[in-house]
């Protein structure tokens, strides 16, 4: 073996066992679940506070409904509402109720959103949020879990039609 080949080697060993530790660090050190829920919900009102309806979606699972029915519109509608009300939602509480894949928040809101440069907000009872853990690829290997959530309940009669986007 030359002196080349051996420093070679040595090299690719080396980024072979940080790779492999990486990996392992990643699977070891995941939040808890709470944590990631909370999290998800924290970082989707501000995305939705400040317009940006990616950061939003990126919180909804393809899957999302509202109030047990598929958004009719679709992705894009939601995310037309969010670029244009730039809603801001305030919940009581954001404490899970965790089981298994699946998780439940239910509490009461307040939503203010902005029309004509006016803000208009409504206090809404029993909203129930139900999420759903998904799996992702960190780094295309290394497994993570996201929570997105799958579908809001709002009782539609509690929320004035100028939150909607109506009239």
């Amino acid at each position: 073996m030359t002196k080349g080949t051996k420093i070679l080697g040595v090299t690719i060993a080396t980024v072979g066992l940080l790779f492999l530790g990486r990996v392992g660090v990643g699977i070891l050190s995941q939040p808890t679940d709470e944590a990631l829920i909370s999290e998800a919900i924290a970082e989707s009102i501000k995305a939705s506070k400040e317009g940006r309806a990616g950061g939003v979606l990126d919180f909804f699972s393809k899957n999302f409904s509202l109030n047990n029915a598929e958004v009719p519109e679709g992705r894009s509608e939601v995310s037309k509402y969010i670029r244009n009300m730039k809603p801001d939602v305030e919940f009581a509480s954001t404490k899970p109720v965790i089981m298994g894949d699946e998780a439940k928040i239910e509490t009461s809101a307040k939503m203010t959103v902005s029309i004509l440069s006016m803000s208009q907000t409504a206090n809404v009872p029993n909203v129930t949020i139900s999420l759903k853990k998904e799996e992702e690829r960190s780094l295309l290997l290394i497994p993570v879990k996201k929570w997105r959530i799958t579908g809001i309940q709002v009782p539609l009669d509690s929320i004035p039609k100028m939150l909607m986007g109506g009239e």
